[in-house]
């Protein structure tokens, strides 16, 4: 409604402007209420909260009246209450208003993390700057992002990602050199152009592919501080950005570049791994074909030379100990680093078939229990478990007899024990092995048997001593069994130190 000369006068006095009928009103040029609303007589009131003017309050009649006191002071109250209500409903609106605001900004922060959430857990770089550029549009309310990486030679910026269906950005070259790039690498600082068709330093590449309506350029940095690349935002329209829109943007930057910085030391590290695996693969093949060359060395004996047959016996144990290294060498030659118990002696038992009689079994009962090794421990403990059921076939069972290879699991540790039902230890003997390995041989419970290794430790006890103390780092005894049936107990106990070696019983 146009302003009427009365509206003007109340505006500017404050004061309650009464016309008791307008139509004769001198006062007034202005004919549109009475013509159109049929308003005939009326009350100016100007609207105030405190000092602060708000509005104007109109009041009017369809008849021509003289306005009272009484009149006059009922208006003043209502104007009163109608510019309080004004001034209470703007409020509102302003803390609705701020509400929103905050809940976009709430919930844009939770994309945010979301996003970096989404990109530290992708497995290669690749697939971080993938998922940064995909989610980045609809957190920060623009409709493309790119990130490039300074290339090799520092002079350009090659872009690695690029939301859909912009991705045939990705790979091309973009120069630094007197471009917006240069500029905001040199500043460190964010750099905001609302109007791209007005600015001439927008690389002319980026405008092939893309409608430029308005960009934000951020500088990403490694931890250290070195550039690592640009993180570009781009809408179709111009027009200026918010700056809750900047401030979420410069954070996402950052939270880019930690993920970027991340992605890229996580591929370096696998890399750095599978060239270590290739490599421990190598040495393992060639350990063992090294070692499969000494046992046919050693396996052929010159012709017209008789050896006695404690040297052909000594001669044949040591080509099987040889041999038992070489299998266990072999089981890492396909890839994997780690071996579990139950494989290990799985491939274990066809070895004892040279000296195992056969009336003797051997049993695994490992109660559950599941244990990892690497490579150094595997073949250590192969040669240790090989060494201990030859002993206890050439020593306690004779032609028949049963060997029980079970394990159990503590805390810390991992115990596993080669037991037979034979003879058992002909008398006691105790002594230390090396780096304080105890060895501890009791009296038996009656049965003969062979005397002279256990009187005075063999080659073969002492070769399981030093393998338990140095490669295990654990501990290993020998005791008869408590059972009826007799027989000796070999255990040999040592601690699981590594990620790569666990054990659990279910």
């Amino acid at each position: 409604m146009e302003a009427s000369p009365m509206c003007e006068q109340a505006l500017v006095t404050g004061t309650i402007i009464a016309s008791e009928d307008l139509l004769n009103d001198k006062r007034t040029h202005n004919q549109v209420m009475t013509e159109q609303q049929g308003v005939r007589s009326m009350l100016f009131i100007t609207l105030y909260v405190q000092t602060n003017r708000v509005g104007l309050l109109l009041v009017g009649s369809t008849i021509p009246r003289k306005f009272t006191e009484h009149n006059l002071r009922l208006a003043e109250l209502l104007s009163t209450q109608v510019a309080v209500t004004i001034t209470n409903s703007r409020l509102y609106e302003q803390m609705s208003e701020s509400l929103r605001a905050q809940q976009r900004l709430q919930l844009q922060r939770e994309r945010l993390t979301a996003i970096t959430l989404a990109v530290y857990q992708a497995s290669s770089l690749d697939e971080s700057l993938k998922r940064l550029v995909d989610l980045a549009p609809a957190a920060l309310e623009m409709d493309l992002c790119t990130v490039s990486l300074i290339s090799e030679d520092g002079a350009a910026m090659c872009a690695a990602a690029a939301t859909a269906p912009f991705e045939s950005l990705i790979g091309k070259r973009f120069e630094i050199a007197g471009r917006n790039a240069e500029k905001v690498l040199e500043s460190r600082q964010m750099l905001v152009i609302d109007d791209g068709a007005a600015d001439q330093s927008i690389h002319e590449e980026l405008r092939k592919h893309v409608r430029v309506g308005s960009i934000v350029y951020i500088p990403l940095f490694e931890s250290d501080g070195r550039p690592l690349g640009l993180l570009l935002l781009i809408r179709h329209t111009p027009g200026s950005f918010s700056d809750e829109q900047l401030r979420l943007a410069q954070v996402f930057a950052s939270r880019a570049s930690g993920a970027i910085e991340s992605a890229r030391l996580y591929q370096q590290t696998r890399r750095d791994a599978e060239t270590k695996a290739m490599l421990l693969r190598e040495l393992n093949h060639r350990v063992k074909n090294n070692l499969a060359g000494i046992v046919g060395l050693l396996s052929t004996k010159p012709e017209g030379l008789g050896f006695p047959p404690q040297a052909e016996q000594w001669l044949d144990r040591v080509v099987d100990r040889i041999s038992i290294m070489g299998r266990a060498h072999e089981l890492f030659v396909g890839g994997p680093q780690t071996i579990g118990l139950a494989e290990l002696i799985d491939q274990l038992l066809p070895t004892l078939s040279i000296v195992k009689p056969a009336g003797v079994r051997v049993v695994k009962e490992l109660d559950g229990v599941s244990v990892t090794l690497s490579t150094e421990r595997a073949v250590a403990l192969a040669m240790v478990l090989h060494e201990l059921c030859c002993n206890a076939i050439a020593h306690g069972l004779g032609d028949r007899g049963t060997i029980v290879i079970r394990a159990h699991s503590h805390t810390t540790g991992v115990v596993i024990e080669v037991a037979d039902d034979g003879a058992g230890l002909p008398r006691q003997v105790e002594s230390k092995g090396h780096a304080g390995v105890a060895v501890n041989l009791k009296m038996p419970s009656g049965r003969g048997a062979s005397t002279e290794v256990f009187a005075n430790k063999g080659w073969g006890l002492r070769l399981v001593e030093g393998l338990v103390s140095r490669e295990l780092r654990g501990r290993f005894t020998m005791c008869n069994s408590p059972d009826l049936n007799g027989g000796t107990i070999a255990r040999v106990e040592f601690p699981i130190s590594s990620e790569n070696e666990r054990s659990r019983n279910p």
